[in-house]
């Protein structure tokens, strides 16, 4: 993987730029992250804008996130495991500009994929660390990942691009046309990914093409985008061993191409009364060819084929009324229907298929309060209500947030949450159990936010239950319903400068795990630390870390084993040389440290990496 540290690194230099060129102009945006009245103080806002130098995959940026950790389970062409406060990684809503992406279809029962998306693509990114079924309904048991689409300058014509190179033949591409006109834009940008010898043995290659329109109709807001993407993969198979372990050889091919499509229209902010539609649209397919994996401590895998299309509209519309200065209220419904179908071959010394399709429904009634009884006090409520084809599940969320003193905020909260059955569990010939039941979540939070005019600091403790976890059972060889797992732990995150010329910031969560059942990739404790000097001011230094415990991972070479915990540590240099040009340079894992998140696939060794950005 290009580290995270990388991505950082560019910040000033070719973000500097970009600011200037791509200002962001949608302080009223149309999408719902955890309320749609109101931005929570216990939110987590990734840097706005996000630095624009070409990591592999948003996942660089996930996991200098507080209570994100997000690693690829096989190398550069390994699949995305994120997973916040240490919940599973398909337990996350992951939203495209309000758009619901994560696949239920794939075998890993949902999630979204984030090496398909190009993350010069984004503006920022918000993470809100506990259940939002309540708004959302299925799919955000832990927690939502927001990912907020880049924009034109409202005002001129402006574009710019980036090229990045490293020392194992890796590169990255990205190039963008924005138009203004007053009172809309239209944004186009497209971009390539190729990682060459980055990994050994695994491989990414990537394109993708973004158009983003925005246009002001009276006191009316439209906003529309579509996004395209196209990966190449191979590698060897998730717990096959990797490159160390693996006794087959041969590589897992895959190739993935996904479609994303947004449609919102706001009214006026200063409405009584505000309308406000959706509609969004994913596409996403995968093709793979898996060999078998042999046996080891584990019993075999038997290769597999597959070919599997998931499709997801969904329609929602609500209106929010300003009852009186203090009080807001919104009520709306929505519609949503998933389809999935999916032909394949299990190899057990004859081709058996493995043909499923199946398609589900979703009507969904919701309601949200916010009331500010005195100042700096805030009570929010909130309660959905889904209907599905043979159930229906309530959801409800409330939170208190209190102004302490000037700059200090005190914020607490209670979720419940749900997440149906994957459609893979519901459907794949084998294993399918239609009669599983939804997962389920309660979460409670409190905590602290502290700002000053130099510092932010953020402190929050948590406890979060699931139950009815989705679980294989290989005597019935079916899919149950059997697990419970509590996790509870703290956060600490903060950022800020000292003094003129140097920034900081930084994050530590620390995890308490109940599970009968080992939890794979869940350190106790991981986090990151980041500081840049500015000697100049066209020119910044500094170094960066993440760092983890120790935690359980599975293979079939080596059943659970404990991979090391680890601190990898980049430096780099920016250098903003005009206006409209800016360089970058990055030593990644400077100190060579040897680590593996997932058994027998190493990390990258030290790698140097050289970026040029530019804007107009």
């Amino acid at each position: 993987m290009i580290t995270k540290s990388f991505l950082l690194a560019a910040l000033a230099s070719i973000s500097a730029g970009d600011e200037q060129a791509d200002t962001a102009q949608d302080d009223e945006r149309i999408v719902v992250e955890g309320s749609r009245i109101g931005a929570l103080v216990a939110s987590i806002e990734s840097p706005d804008p996000l630095p624009t130098a070409l990591p592999i995959n948003v996942l660089e940026v996930l996991e200098t996130l507080p209570d994100v950790r997000a690693v690829s389970t096989g190398g550069a062409g390994g699949t995305s495991f994120v997973s916040i406060r240490g919940a599973e990684p398909n337990f996350a809503q992951i939203l495209i500009d309000g758009v619901r992406v994560s696949n239920p279809s794939s075998s890993q029962g949902g999630g979204f994929d984030f090496a398909q998306l190009d993350p010069a693509l984004i503006e920022s990114i918000a993470i809100i660390p506990t259940s939002r079924s309540a708004v959302h309904g299925s799919d955000a048991l832990s927690g939502v990942v927001s990912l907020r689409l880049r924009g034109a300058d409202l005002s001129r014509v402006s574009g710019g691009g980036s090229i990045t190179a490293d020392s194992e033949d890796g590169y990255a591409l990205s190039a963008r046309l924005g138009l203004g006109w007053g009172n809309g834009s239209l944004l186009v940008s497209g971009g390539r990914v190729d990682t060459g010898d980055l990994t050994e043995a695994s491989t990414l290659e990537r394109d993708q093409v973004m158009a983003r329109f925005e246009q002001g109709l009276g006191q009316w807001d439209l906003s529309a985008f579509g996004i395209y993407g196209e990966t190449e993969r191979n590698g060897f198979p998730e717990s096959s061993g990797g490159p160390e372990l693996a006794a087959n050889r041969n590589l897992e091919m895959r190739d993935t191409s996904f479609l994303t499509l947004g449609l919102s229209i706001l009214g006026p902010e200063s409405a009584a009364i505000r309308p406000a539609f959706r509609a969004g649209y994913y596409d996403d397919n995968v093709a793979a060819d898996t060999p078998a994996i042999f046996p080891g401590v584990f019993d075999p895998v038997p290769a597999l084929t597959s070919d599997t299309d998931f499709s997801r509209l969904e329609l929602t519309g609500d209106l929010r009324f300003r009852l009186t200065d203090r009080f807001d209220l919104v009520a709306g419904a929505g519609y949503q229907r998933e389809d999935a179908s999916s032909t394949g071959t299990i190899d057990i010394g004859l081709l058996l298929p493995t043909q499923f399709a199946i398609d589900r429904d979703q009507t969904s009634l919701f309601a949200e309060a916010e009331w500010r009884p005195l100042a700096g006090l805030t009570l929010s409520l909130a309660g959905r209500q889904d209907w599905f084809e043979e159930r229906s599940e309530a959801s409800v969320q409330g939170s208190i947030e209190y102004v302490i003193a000037d700059g200090l905020t005190a914020f607490a909260g209670y979720a419940e949450g749900f997440r149906l059955p994957s459609l893979f569990a519901l459907a794949f010939p084998l294993t399918a159990n239609p009669d599983l039941l939804p997962e389920r979540s309660v979460s409670w939070e409190g905590g602290l936010k502290w700002e000053s005019g130099t510092a932010r600091l953020r402190a929050s403790v948590f406890a979060n239950n699931y139950t009815d976890l989705i679980d294989f059972d290989p005597v019935l060889f079916t899919t149950v319903n059997r697990s419970e797992t509590q996790i509870s732990g703290f956060s600490l995150s903060g950022e800020g400068t000292l003094g003129p010329s140097v920034e900081w910031n930084g994050s530590l969560t620390v995890l308490d795990f109940d599970s009968v059942v080992p939890l794979r990739s869940r350190p106790d404790w991981y986090g990151h630390a980041r500081i840049a000097w500015r000697p100049a001011e066209t020119l910044r230094l500094g170094a960066a870390a993440t760092f983890n415990s120790d935690f359980l991972e599975t293979s079939i070479p080596t059943g659970v084993i404990e991979l090391g915990g680890h601190v990898a540590v980049d430096l780099f240099a920016e250098w903003q040389a005009t206006k409209a040009l800016s360089l970058s340079l990055a030593l990644c894992n400077a100190l060579d440290e040897d680590w593996q998140d997932a058994v027998g696939f190493p990390a990258p060794g030290r790698v140097l990496r050289v970026s040029a950005g530019f804007a107009f």
